[in-house]
């Protein structure tokens, strides 16, 4: 093989490598990170079933940050927040489920951000994805649970599943994380700051139940430690 065709097969070879990296990778910043990885949807989907077990029904633009520091952005994503699973749709509009670990996602549309990793408590694995209310060295995390039911309309023969979202709130810092229900639990979580941010709650006469006054809390003591 003379010089001349051999560097045109390297050069060709060299497309084609480019090419397929291209494909399984995006560029973020002016840097190129690893993209995510999925496998086949299993449809699981339930006839005459009221309610949902993903944050948005529909695909909801996001940026990503995967658990090994890559970063992805504008994917089209599902969030279950039953299973804690990500789908997402491939450049072909493929219905696809996440088997890349994802750390974080944040949603374009109302800047919601989902958050793992944090310690398990009570039902809730490290898997379990929160949404951040409040981040800092302390966070407020709103943890979505499910209630499921059956019912029979009116004159009809077949039941129906609903499913309902229940809401809970929780606090996670160094020392520990904790469903909040009051004071007692605010300030376990805050242990390391106990005085100033009891003095607080009483100075604002705050009965730490609702998140407007768990949020209060919360930001106070960031404030504090940072």
């Amino acid at each position: 093989m003379n010089s001349t065709l051999r560097y045109s097969v390297l050069g060709i070879f060299l497309v084609v490598a480019f090419s397929s990296m291209a494909q399984a990778q995006v560029t973020v910043n002016g840097s190129t990170m690893q993209d995510i990885t999925g496998r086949a949807i299993m449809n699981t989907q339930l006839k005459d079933v009221e309610g949902s077990v993903f944050y948005k029904d529909d695909y909801q633009t996001a940026t990503l940050y995967l658990e090994n520091g890559g970063i992805v952005q504008g994917r089209k994503i599902k969030l279950n927040l039953q299973d804690n699973k990500v789908y997402y749709l491939d450049v072909d509009g493929k219905e696809l489920e996440s088997i890349s670990k994802i750390k974080r996602i944040s949603f374009e549309e109302n800047n919601a951000v989902f958050e793992n990793g944090f310690p398990a408590v009570d039902k809730q694995s490290s898997e379990t994805y929160y949404q951040v209310i409040v981040s800092g060295k302390a966070f407020l995390l709103q943890c979505t649970k499910f209630s499921e039911g059956e019912y029979k309309p009116f004159n009809a023969t077949v039941a129906i599943k609903k499913i309902d979202k229940v809401y809970e709130l929780f606090g996670s810092s160094s020392n520990g994380i904790s469903r909040l229900n009051g004071p007692e639990d605010v300030l376990k979580v805050l242990s390391d700051k106990t005085k100033e941010v009891s003095g607080f709650i009483q100075e604002k006469r705050l009965k730490c139940k609702k998140q407007n006054d768990l949020e209060a809390v919360i930001k106070f003591y960031n404030a504090l430690v940072n």
